[in-house]
């Protein structure tokens, strides 16, 4: 896109950019109109997207499907399904994908079932710390 040339045009961009400038505004883009590194260090800092927030999310994610995995051996299960429902969850099946590999025809009887064995799960654990 070109801009316009006339004196006018470009005394008024001159005071614009100055006062941008003088009030610590940076641009996004450079002169040809392509990003500048500083345009996303927020989010590169600050964001879910941040190597530190994807790092600790993976982290808790791996600690949370390890005890998934040690729940499946601790907890007494009370009935076939449960188990089953919970050995695909804690190998980290969606509650689609476990609907389908069941052959059960919704997914939500087995979001609530992983529901109430989570809470099984988290407050078994608990207990064992406060022991």
């Amino acid at each position: 896109m070109s801009q316009p040339s006339s004196k006018s045009f470009k005394a008024l961009k001159a005071t614009w950019y100055k006062k941008l400038k003088d009030s610590g505004f940076k641009d996004a883009e450079d002169k040809n109109h392509e990003l500048i590194r500083h345009s996303s260090s927020f989010y590169a800092k600050n964001s879910y997207y941040s190597l530190e927030a994807v790092a600790l999310r993976i982290k808790a994610k791996t600690a949370y499907y390890r005890m998934a995995s040690h729940f499946l051996h601790d907890f007494t299960f009370e009935n076939n399904l449960d188990k089953s429902v919970w050995t695909l969850h804690a190998e980290g099946g969606s509650t689609r994908e476990i609907a389908r590999k069941l052959n059960k025809k919704s997914h939500t009887t087995i979001f609530f079932i992983i529901k109430a064995l989570r809470t099984k799960m988290f407050e078994m654990y608990s207990e064992k710390k406060h022991e």
